[in-house]
């Protein structure tokens, strides 16, 4: 892609995919909760911005609760992969709009 072409959140997103999946210094589960995030992502990009943040919002909320209730020990690779797949969404909302970055 040259400079002078336009760049889409969709092009920006399969990057992240590509990055994450060559990537080796993150930790495997959470390199898998960004890609399956990331992936999730891509499916919905034809969503209204409305209900996309609407449907994403609700799921970092349900995620926040996942967390709060989720004992860390024993529950490792669970967490990693999760805080991985909120991450991914947080980022995206993010660049929809910085003030869902901390969106409860």
């Amino acid at each position: 892609m040259s400079i002078t072409e336009k760049i889409s959140l969709k092009e920006i997103i399969r990057r992240k995919i590509a990055y994450y999946r060559q990537d080796t210094f993150e930790d495997i589960n959470t390199k898998m909760g960004y890609i399956r995030g990331y992936e999730e992502i891509l499916t919905d990009m034809d969503m209204t911005e409305e209900n996309f943040t609407e449907k994403y919002l609700a799921k970092i909320s349900e995620l926040s609760t996942i967390f709060e209730s989720t004992d860390y020990r024993g529950n490792e690779n669970f967490i990693d992969e999760l805080s991985g797949y909120n991450n991914a969404i947080v980022n995206v909302l993010a660049m929809i709009n910085e003030k869902y970055r901390y969106a409860e």
